[in-house]
């Protein structure tokens, strides 16, 4: 899927019109066209599909549901955007309708990864009807998150590829679940065998943690780099990116299960931290 400019509103028409000249004038003289032997050929205009109306302001329901899937709280998000991927049928609300699956697909694949394979579909069957970068963006990540949950790891990042250059105000998820694909890939049947990997990922969660404003993005990549620390067997660098994690997820209002992302990795490694989390200190 390549960058698309904006909506077009009309189709174009070429038309060529092709003249012969005369062989019978004299060649101190102006060449002239006979109107007898002129031949004209007009092409046909290329077949762009149809056009769509201005579309709609987004329902205040899909940045919602985008927040709260970025803390965690998945069931509310999807029930926040369910109902907007199935009734939002006007042509005026293609994109709405293909964000709202977007993250719809996103909320369900973490539950089970299958689960966001048919509202990803939709999301990008929406982005092909529309040249709305954003639109094409959040189709990619969709599909993107069910792939990552079935360790598609490899295919996911050739999506991000493709729709991680776009310009829109995604980039810190992109990012993300660039590290979640890259740390993916350090792993195989189980066991660490591209260890090179783990430093890529880190580089990915340490560009969110340093750009980004919002607890959730620097919540996720702090949890990230946790993890990190733990897979290299490193404690300071767990116990210190599970105490930061953990401190931007409680601040933001994220959910108990994201919580224990790192509480995981810092309990293994008897970081102080987790354990004055967990007695409430």
């Amino acid at each position: 899927m390549t960058t698309r400019s904006a909506l077009r509103f009309s189709l174009s028409l070429l038309l060529l019109a092709g003249t012969t000249s005369s062989t019978g004038c004299k060649k101190d003289e102006d060449e002239s066209t006979d109107p007898e032997t002129a031949t004209s050929e007009t092409t046909e205009p290329a077949d762009e599909g149809p056009t769509y109306p201005p579309q709609d302001p987004d329902p205040a329901e899909i940045g919602q549901a985008l927040e709260r899937y970025l803390l965690g709280h998945y069931e509310e998000a999807a029930g926040l955007v369910q109902p907007l991927s199935e009734s939002l049928l006007e042509d005026s609300q293609i994109r709405a309708r293909g964000l709202a699956a977007s993250i719809l697909a996103m909320s369900l694949a973490h539950g089970l990864a299958e689960n966001g394979r048919a509202p990803a579909q939709l999301a990008q069957e929406q982005a092909q009807r529309l040249d709305d970068p954003e639109l094409t963006q959040m189709a990619g990540l969709a599909k993107v998150s069910y792939l990552v949950g079935l360790q598609e790891y490899a295919e996911a990042e050739e999506i991000l590829d493709t729709v991680g250059p776009l310009e829109t105000s995604h980039a810190h998820l992109v990012a993300l679940f660039r590290a979640e694909a890259t740390l993916g890939q350090a792993f195989e049947d189980d066991k660490l065998k591209n260890p090179e990997k783990l430093d890529a990922a880190a580089k990915h969660y340490e560009t969110v943690w340093e750009s980004a404003s919002a607890g959730y993005y620097k919540g996720r990549a702090a949890e990230g780099l946790t993890a990190v620390g733990y897979y290299k067997k490193d404690k300071d660098q767990t116990c210190k990116w599970a105490t930061e994690a953990l401190e931007q997820y409680e601040t933001a209002g994220a959910s108990d299960y994201m919580l224990e992302g790192p509480r995981g990795p810092a309990d293994a490694m008897r970081c102080p931290a987790a354990k004055a989390d967990e007695s409430g200190e």
